[in-house]
């Protein structure tokens, strides 16, 4: 039995979404992570700069620029990385 698989469960294929039981770190579906740890700080490095200075200056733009920025680091997955088939993550072993 394969580690992480739930014995006898079969893939479900929900539209043109295909996923599996697996575990988190082997997950086939469409959110699969693509960004690694630096990509993560950095983003959360501008999110907080653009929070910041948007509190300072008073520019609400700024701080709602910050919110997708947020989401992306939360999440590790990055749709310009998706679109353009980059994965910055390290293998796990």
């Amino acid at each position: 039995m394969t580690s992480g698989m739930v014995p006898g469960a079969d893939p479900v294929y929900l539209g043109f979404i295909k996923t599996k039981t697996t575990t988190m770190a082997s997950h086939d579906g469409l959110f699969t992570h693509n960004m690694g740890f630096y990509d993560i700080i950095i983003r959360y490095t501008i999110m907080m700069l653009l929070g910041i200075i948007g509190g300072l200056t008073g520019q609400l733009w700024l701080m709602v620029l910050a919110i997708p920025v947020f989401l992306i680091a939360i999440m590790g997955w990055c749709p310009l990385h998706a679109i353009l088939g980059r994965n910055t993550c390290e293998p796990s072993e």
